[in-house]
């Protein structure tokens, strides 16, 4: 993650309960307050949002997070593509793996983990 500047344009994506019932919409946001633990972003609405420095700009909150924020759109599309193929991965291999033949589990173990059996 880059330094934040104020008025800086981030991109909030609904999270958590905050999507429950409702599509993920990539909204912007704008950097108001720069601390030095926390930074604030006002939010649609005229709500305000704080978020933690650390390397995920996890969101400040005494329950669970509402949102993630994203420099540019283009982080969330990649971050999306990453969770699905994740989730082809995790689905191909749910029971075992059994179906693949030997040699192709040691081409996804050499893959994954550089090594030989």
């Amino acid at each position: 993650m880059k330094k934040l500047k104020l008025g800086q344009t981030l991109y909030s994506l609904n999270v958590g309960n905050a999507a429950r019932h409702r599509t993920q919409e990539l909204t912007p946001v704008i950097v108001t307050h720069i601390g030095r633990k926390y930074f604030t972003c006002k939010k649609a609405g005229s709500s305000y949002a704080k978020f933690y420095f650390l390397d995920d700009w996890s969101e400040k909150s005494e329950f669970l997070a509402t949102s993630k924020l994203y420099e540019t759109p283009e982080e969330w599309e990649g971050d999306k593509l990453k969770t699905e193929i994740i989730g082809k991965i995790r689905k191909a291999f749910e029971y075992g793996g059994s179906r693949f033949a030997l040699e192709q589990l040691k081409k996804v173990d050499s893959i994954l983990f550089g090594g030989e059996i």
